[in-house]
């Protein structure tokens, strides 16, 4: 298989670094956007003949307090003002930031250079792989000294050529990378919308493989369109609900302004259900499911709850989404939260899970399995903050509570609380969809 489609070239820069009043220094640079910052002073240095001293070079790049320059220990503050002059930038290693145009314009003082140099930064395009990464693209006006027989010492005259097989020597070629993104982590007959994509996304190659395996012997990526005797089943107690309401609707609870208890309580008994928080529960997600709605001091069957009753398992898949989407809310843990939402939706679908009960300890195990290192733009792992000691329990409890209460509410009559077969390709669906 040939991945040349997603590759892609290292974004870079153009400096343009110039000595006021002396053209015969001024140069123009191209390297990585994301280069060190001694990168840029390293080609210049070279480019006019100055030989820098290695101590000098290691203090820019790892902010040594002093540096060890020929015969003695020399404290930084000692330099003729390194980096001193208008627009000061002590660069990390990330030299030009997420935008060159931030240092548009600036003048700065290198350690071995007499001089201030101005500096203008943009950003540079065309370049391709095994251009050099690092090159001199021009140079000031030709005033460049004669050759001189004191090789040893004095500064000879620029040759382009040969400076830029140099910085190849140096700093190697632009090296084309696969951005990671570009690379579906999901089989591609897999909707990037479901919830297998947002399971498979944030886990390690390791156990994204491993999954893949798992949901290809389970066969849970195979399309799944449920039967109408599933579907009447799962939503029996939801269409016993929408035909206690009726056409004409029911009045508002005084004090909850949504159903009476004694049209839920009445619709949770025919359903044979035993459990104390059958009947909220089930009017809570008939809300959120869309299929009742408040009109004029009245609960009254939505378009959708009307079709649940003449069409359901046309109907089931929007009922099925209020399950995989949960409860609308801002916050900044959607993609643990979806993560979750999956993860406990595989463990029925797969039969990991014999009872509701267990999704809290499975999902925590899931967890445990998100990647907490990213790729950056050159392929180099670095650290993506994800870390498995801040799995949120209160968090993940929440979207448990959301799940289960959508799938409580699909249980069969007398099969309240149970995780039946048909639970299982709810889930299933679920899963898919997303």
């Amino acid at each position: 298989m040939n991945y040349r489609e997603h590759l892609v070239v290292p974004s870079s820069v153009r400096v343009e670094v110039s000595v006021p009043g002396r053209p015969e220094w001024d140069r123009t640079i191209e390297l990585p956007k994301h280069s060190p910052e001694t990168w840029l002073w390293e080609a210049y240095l070279l480019s006019v003949g100055i030989e820098a001293c290695d101590e000098e070079v290691a203090a820019l790049r790892y902010r040594h307090p002093d540096v060890y320059c020929g015969e003695s220990w020399v404290l930084r503050d000692e330099w003729s003002a390194p980096f001193a002059a208008r627009a000061v930038r002590y660069a990390d290693d990330d030299f030009f930031d997420d935008d060159p145009t931030a240092l548009a314009e600036a003048a700065v003082r290198v350690p071995s250079f007499p001089f201030e140099l101005d500096i203008t930064v943009e950003r540079a395009s065309g370049r391709q792989a095994g251009d050099a990464s690092v090159s001199i693209v021009g140079a000031g006006v030709d005033s460049s000294p004669r050759p001189s027989k004191d090789w040893q010492t004095s500064a000879q005259p620029l040759d382009l050529d040969q400076a830029n097989r140099e910085l190849v020597r140096r700093f190697g070629i632009v090296v084309p990378f696969v951005r990671s993104e570009s690379l579906r982590a999901i089989p591609d007959d897999t909707s990037a919308g479901s919830l297998i994509a947002d399971l498979l996304a944030p886990l390690t190659p390791v156990r994204r493989l491993a999954l893949r395996a798992h949901l290809d012997a389970t066969d849970l990526l195979d399309a799944n369109r449920l039967g109408i005797d599933t579907v009447r089943q799962a939503t029996h107690a939801l269409r016993a609900l929408i035909d206690a309401v009726g056409p004409d609707g029911a009045d508002q609870d005084a004090t909850s302004g949504w159903l009476p208890t004694s049209v839920t309580d009445r619709v949770v008994a025919g359903v044979e259900w035993d459990a104390d928080d059958a009947a909220d529960l089930l009017s809570s997600f008939a809300r959120r499911a869309g299929l009742i709605r408040r009109l004029k001091g009245r609960v009254v069957v939505t378009a959708l709850g009307k079709q649940l009753m003449s069409d359901p398992v046309e109907a089931f898949p929007r009922v099925v989404s209020a399950i995989t989407n949960g409860a609308r809310r801002y916050s900044y843990s959607l993609d643990t939260s979806r993560f979750s939402r999956a993860a406990a939706l595989l463990a029925l679908a797969d039969g990991s899970a014999a009872s509701y009960d267990e999704l809290a300890g499975y999902l925590e195990k899931a967890h445990a399995a998100r990647k907490t290192r990213s790729y950056d733009e050159y392929g180099d792992w670095y650290d993506s903050g994800r870390s498995r000691a801040g799995f949120d329990r209160g968090e993940a409890d929440r979207v448990l509570r959301e799940l289960t209460d959508g799938l409580l509410a699909l249980s069969a009559p007398g099969a309240f609380g149970l995780v039946t077969p048909r639970i299982r390709a709810v889930a299933r669906l679920a899963l898919q969809r997303g």
